[in-house]
């Protein structure tokens, strides 16, 4: 597998009254955060998969009690559809 190093450049004037002005560069390595962002997006999809093809109801819901996502099982067990609200 290839290694990817992933930099972050930024750059920032500098007044000088005496001669030209300049530039300041700053590189900070990223690569870390990069690949943290790559695994949560696998991650993410795989817990995606599991909810979307589990034989059992799972939801979730705001305080108020209200359904803010459900899976098919969800849905089957109430009769309901996905474009109604629930």
């Amino acid at each position: 597998m290839e290694e990817h190093v992933w930099f972050d450049y930024k750059a920032r004037p500098i007044k000088i009254k005496i001669t030209n002005n300049r530039t300041a560069w700053h590189r900070s390595d990223i690569t870390k955060k990069i690949r943290l962002e790559q695994e949560l997006k696998e991650s993410e999809a795989n817990i995606g998969d599991f909810l979307r093809m589990a034989y059992d109801g799972i939801y979730a819901h705001d305080t108020e009690g209200y359904f803010t996502s459900a899976n098919k099982s969800v849905l089957k067990i109430l009769g309901e559809t996905q474009e109604k609200n629930l």
